[in-house]
């Protein structure tokens, strides 16, 4: 699960793993707004992916940069954005075929979307490494089929329509001064709802179980009116979303005085989780400021940062947080490691999570005690293609839950801006001009999907916004976020 981004105004969506969303779980820039066309750009640009498990959900890709391997020491200018876009195009059906084959095709290094097409900056934002596979991920619903042009631009914009098997996405490019690209924008295109009721009926089609609310909030954070609820209290498998009870739970330890924003973490072997987050990368023994680690497990949902941060702080104290915002604490605890959900989840011997999934909450302090230290089996990862134990393995929270873990993010970020500044770096999915602020977590796996958001308005109001889908049997349908952006417009609106 998985998820970055930088400011509200200017990019998109999930969040937290590969056909990577710019929302889980989403890497983050700072955007800007020009006037071209009426079309946002990006002086740089950044992979939103949802939830936690990179690489082994089904996402949409939102905002996403395609780069593999090393940077071309020469770079590669387009006459028009519109070039650009339909040279993007053209390398992701040149992997389509092999994507949605048999296999492991996310680490087949392979060079499809050259480096050397993007501006420096962009590069820069978005290292190589971190996004290897995106553009594979992005093939596997096969072949992109022109539609339409949605806007001309000016020859450095361009957007069009096009069709990927039953899904319309629409593409949006820019380009800089020197024909390299600097904006790259993909999401599904929005969908037309008649009213928040009508979200929720459609929404609840796409999965087994599905939970929402939209809550308006007081100055407090406390819950003063509910828009719409459906399954409010019922605790359903929410991936990443959990990273803000280990945030709220650091910005308490650092209240208490027992940690500081600038405490140094150290990377640590054991506490390594799935191999392809930025902090996972960082050689043993090098320490980063907990300000950091905490932006990365937020912003960009960094499995290794959540898991340092967690033992930094105390699995103890992070449950005594989640005792005291949730509904249900045994429905969760004892509370996962990332580290923990992926070694238990891909253990080869499977009588492991079937004993974990029915154990009792001691049995499972057991287990994991017993388990501390052992190798991952990481080369299962790429084989995770259907849903794993999400009813019995996993965290889980209820809408009002969410809402009240978000209120208290907010509160933390009102007293602390590293907190602030964590929770505000990647806004989701693309959002209106009347969002003046914009808390996100979402997270995912296979069969899991949430959304999650503390909205503020211009006028002053302030929203929740959660959504949950669970599927034991298949991934989430990517009509999921065309979906969400378009309620997000008719909460924007809400009187």
């Amino acid at each position: 699960m998985a998820g970055c981004g930088e400011d509200a105004s200017d990019r998109g969506g999930q969040g937290e793993n590969r056909r990577w969303a710019s929302v889980n779980g989403w890497c983050g820039v700072r955007g800007r707004r020009v006037t071209r066309s009426g079309v946002r750009q990006l002086r740089t640009a950044a992979l939103l992916y949802t939830g936690m498990s990179k690489g082994l959900s089904h996402s949409v890709a939102v905002l996403v940069a395609f780069t593999v391997g090393a940077v071309a020491a020469c770079a590669q200018p387009f006459g028009s954005a519109r070039e650009a876009g339909e040279a993007v195009i053209a390398g992701l059906n040149q992997l389509a075929p092999r994507a949605s084959g048999a296999g492991s095709p996310a680490f087949d290094p392979a060079l499809q979307i050259e480096p050397a097409w993007f501006a420096a900056a962009f590069l820069e934002a978005v290292p190589p490494a971190q996004l290897e596979g995106t553009a594979r991920q992005l093939a596997a619903d096969g072949r992109y089929e022109f539609v339409r042009v949605l806007d001309e631009g000016d020859g450095g914009s361009w957007s069009a329509e096009y069709a990927q098997g039953d899904g319309r996405l629409q593409l949006s490019v820019s380009i800089d001064g020197d024909g390299l690209i600097d904006g790259l924008f993909v999401r599904p295109m929005p969908a037309e709802l008649a009213s928040l009721e009508d979200f929720a009926e459609r929404a609840a089609l796409l999965a087994d179980r599905f939970a929402m609310g939209v809550y308006r909030l007081d100055d407090e954070g406390e819950i003063a009116e509910v828009l719409i609820e459906r399954s409010g209290d019922e605790h359903l498998a929410i991936g990443s979303l959990f990273k803000v009870y280990v945030l709220v739970a650091a910005a308490e330890a650092i209240e208490a005085g027992e940690l500081a924003w600038d405490t140094p973490i150290e990377l640590r072997e054991p506490w390594r989780s799935s191999p392809d987050d930025g902090m996972f990368r960082t050689p043993d023994g090098e320490s980063l400021p907990l300000s950091e680690v905490a932006e990365l497990m937020i912003r960009i949902s960094d499995n290794t940062a959540t898991d340092h941060l967690m033992y930094t702080v105390g699995r103890d104290k992070v449950e005594d947080t989640v005792r005291r915002l949730h509904s249900e604490p045994a429905a969760t605890l004892p509370f996962l490691t990332t580290r923990e959900m992926f070694r238990i989840k891909l253990e080869p011997d499977r009588s492991v999570p079937e004993r974990f999934s029915v154990a009792g909450e001691a049995e499972r302090r057991e287990m994991l005690a017993a388990d501390e230290g052992k190798r991952m089996a990481l080369l299962m990862i790429p084989a995770w293609v259907r849903p794993q134990y999400i009813d019995t393995i996993e965290w889980f929270v209820s809408p009002r839950d969410a809402a009240a873990v978000m209120a208290e993010a907010w509160r933390m970020g009102e007293r602390h801006q590293e907190a602030k500044q964590a929770m505000t770096r990647n806004p989701g999915l693309r959002l209106g001009d009347r969002w003046t602020a914009a808390y996100y977590k979402g997270g995912s796996e296979m069969g899991v999907l949430n959304l999650t958001w503390l909205l503020e308005r211009d006028d002053g109001e302030m929203f929740v916004v959660t959504v949950t889908w669970n599927d034991t049997k298949q991934e989430i349908d990517r009509s999921a976020f065309g979906l969400t952006q378009a309620m997000l417009g008719l909460v924007e609106a809400a009187e």
